[in-house]
This record gives C-alpha cells, sequence and structure tokens, in this order.
C-alpha cells in the first residue's frame, strides 16, 4: 500500500512546477552590456598607475590597492574621483594645495596613494 501523502519520485516536493531559469538582464542602449563591463582608460591601457605632479608633489594611485573608501575624493575633490569601477583616479587639470593633497594620501585606508617630492625624488607618503 502506497502512502498518498507522498509525490512521485520525479515531482520535487513542494509545488510541483519547476522554478523559473534567471534571464539575462536587457542591454540598455548607450550603456556597456553587463557582461561586458566598462574598461577605464587607465586599464585599457595596460592598467599602469599614472604619476602626476600637481604643486611641489608627484601623485600616484595605486589601483590594486584601492577600496573605493573615497576618502581622497571627499578631502581632495579637485585632485581625485571615482572611475566606474570605484577605484580612485587623478582627474585631468587636477589642481589643490600641497595640504589637501598630503592630507588626501593620509586619509586614504589602505595607502593607496603615493605622495613625492618632485624636485628630490624622496616618498613623503606612505613613510
Amino acid at each position: 500500500m502506497t502512502d498518498q501523502n507522498q509525490n512521485p519520485p520525479s515531482v520535487a516536493q513542494g509545488s510541483g512546477v519547476a522554478e523559473p531559469q534567471a534571464t539575462p538582464p536587457t542591454p540598455v542602449p548607450g550603456q556597456p552590456a553587463a557582461s561586458a563591463p566598462a574598461v577605464p582608460a587607465q586599464a585599457a591601457a595596460g592598467g599602469e598607475d599614472k604619476v602626476v605632479r600637481i604643486g611641489k608633489y608627484n601623485v600616484k594611485v595605486v589601483r590594486k590597492d584601492c577600496i573605493g573608501a573615497a576618502t581622497c575624493v571627499a578631502v581632495s575633490p579637485g585632485v581625485f574621483e571615482l572611475d566606474g569601477q570605484n577605484i580612485a583616479v587623478i582627474k585631468n587639470g587636477a589642481q589643490d594645495s600641497p595640504e589637501n593633497i598630503l592630507a588626501a594620501a593620509q586619509g586614504c585606508p589602505t595607502k593607496a596613494i603615493i605622495v613625492t617630492d618632485a624636485e628630490t625624488g624622496e616618498q613623503v607618503w606612505p613613510k
């Protein structure tokens, strides 16, 4: 005698209805497809960390170390911004006081911003 409350082995417990399959997102015109994320120009050019002279400092963002905390953007918005991958980059035509640039670097939780004296080559931050 079989128990009438049991489902046959071929039917899943519960509703017996198959789970719907996930469908890929519909592309939005003018935006990159989800499977092909936008690549910043810096990464497309080999992913090298660009050194930029700003006043008395040479400034570099080490992209692999940046976690996108954006402290640098908050402290020195004239120099730093986040790219499409939420990684800090140095703006074209960046300008700010040496004190703000140094404070932005010092505020980075991963020390991803390297500041050197442009005249002497001495690393100012991190020490």
